[in-house]
Order: C-alpha cells, then structure tokens, then sequence
C-alpha cells in the first residue's frame, strides 16, 4: 500500500520487484491493469485496458490479443510506447 497525497487515502500497488527476486526480467514482463496507478513504479511494463464492467459485447482481450503477439521478439518492452496499443491491434475496436 502507498499513500496517495492528491486524495487523502492509500491505494494498492503492485510492486513487480517479487517478480524480479525470483529470477524473471522485468524487460519481459507485461502486466495488465485498468489503473495506472498500481503500476506507478513500474510504468513500462502496464499495458493499460479498460475495466470489465461486466458487458458481454466487451471485446478489449480480444483485440489485445492480437496487439501482443507484437511484442513477443521484442528485447526490452519497458521501451515500448504502449498507450496506443488499441490502433495496432488488427481487430475491430
């Protein structure tokens, strides 16, 4: 947990240091979240969706499916400009 001065309050981040204790490399990590914020510390490796509201029609983990078979060869995805991964994607958005 860290506290967030703008809004009086604590919020959960993730801390993906674990990750890295246990011997994966955080240039091939990717993390999926609908909040910036859980990832403030490791920016580069969010790839940012939009909250599952629970509509049927959502299609947002279909067209990211397509987006990151893009990313596969890729050395260092911390490097990746990802906020527009949406007009990348193949799939109708």
């Amino acid at each position: 947990m860290r506290f967030d001065p703008e809004h009086h309050d604590y919020e959960w981040a993730k801390n993906l240091d674990k990750l890295k204790r246990r011997g994966y490399k955080l240039e091939h990590v990717l993390m999926l979240d609908d909040t910036p914020a859980k990832l403030a510390r490791h920016y580069g490796n969010l790839v940012r969706v939009k909250p599952f509201l629970g509509n049927l029609a959502d299609r947002e983990l279909f067209q990211l499916s397509d987006y990151l078979p893009t990313l596969a060869e890729t050395p260092n995805v911390r490097r990746i400009e990802k906020r527009f991964w949406r007009k990348a994607s193949t799939s109708e958005p």
